[in-house]
């Protein structure tokens, strides 16, 4: 089900898709945001952004806010979903906005174990806990990952000076100010 932040995040996505490649300091190419629509099964992933190129893949990316034990397991069940879909290998990015989204499951690979404890699938995903993250890295990269800025290692002193700076790059650059706001304030 979706959260009341999943539109804003998935808008931020479809903004610059080839940004948020950027961002994970994936190798360059021209990229697109594609429906994330796992109609054949319940569940949905958050965005899907095909990434172009010589070796094409699907980067996946799940925003969380709050913890859940079994995460790690929707997780692998989007990135098959998504891989069979698309026929492309699938790597997948957990962006968590707070710490309460951290937990067990978001430090140590998916295994799924055989009833003798042997195991038989290992899923590994990358996790950014956006308050270790330098702001630096938003501020200066694509305007749809700017509302995060402020989401990372800030201190309260400078949180005024990164709000400032992100009005400048808004001002600057024509950005849809009303809704890259709104999504900081999310």
């Amino acid at each position: 089900m979706p959260k009341p932040f999943d539109s804003v995040t998935k808008y931020l996505i479809e903004l610059q898709p080839e940004k948020w490649v950027d961002l994970f300091e994936l190798s360059p190419a021209e990229a697109e945001a594609v429906d994330a629509d796992l109609s054949t099964v319940s569940p949905q992933a958050d965005k899907v952004i095909r990434v172009k190129g010589e070796r094409p893949y699907i980067l996946h990316i799940e925003f969380q806010s709050s913890y859940e034990s079994d995460m790690a397991e929707r997780f692998f069940l989007y990135n098959t979903l998504i891989g069979y879909r698309t026929k492309l290998p699938v790597r997948t990015f957990v962006l968590l906005l707070r710490r309460e989204a951290d937990g067990p499951v978001m430090r140590e690979p998916f295994v799924k174990r055989y009833e003798d404890g042997e195991p038989y699938l290992s899923f590994h995903f990358r996790v950014v806990r956006l308050w270790e993250e330098p702001a630096e890295r938003y501020l200066e990269g694509g305007l749809s990952a700017l509302p995060l800025a402020p989401l990372c290692a800030v201190s309260e002193d400078d949180l005024k000076g990164v709000v400032h700076r992100m009005q400048e790059r808004i001002e600057a650059e024509g950005g849809d100010a009303a809704t890259l706001w709104t999504a900081t304030t999310c």
